[in-house]
């Protein structure tokens, strides 16, 4: 996906966390939107974060430049499409 939209960002960021809290035996909330936590739900640590990050890319189609994120503004779903969008569109 060459340069995606904050639309075709925040539909992947979502899609990416479903997943991430299927896998770690978590059912999704239903008020997964841009407010949802990413680590004060208790269902993401560092290590998930990684990979959602990986998964993230892989829906993509491109890699991400890990050193332009601000990891100390990614609590919830909205401040990660945010700081994606920003990267993606430098």
């Amino acid at each position: 996906m060459s340069n995606p939209s904050a639309g075709e960002i925040h539909r992947v960021v979502i899609e990416a966390v479903q997943e991430s809290l299927h896998a770690s035996g978590t059912k999704t909330p239903s008020n997964l939107d841009g407010t949802f936590g990413l680590f004060t739900s208790g269902n993401l640590d560092s290590l998930g974060f990684v990979k959602l990050l990986m998964s993230i890319e892989q829906k993509l189609g491109q890699g991400l430049d890990l050193q332009s994120i601000d990891f100390n503004n990614v609590e919830t779903l909205d401040a990660l499409v945010i700081q994606l969008n920003r990267v993606l569109h430098r």
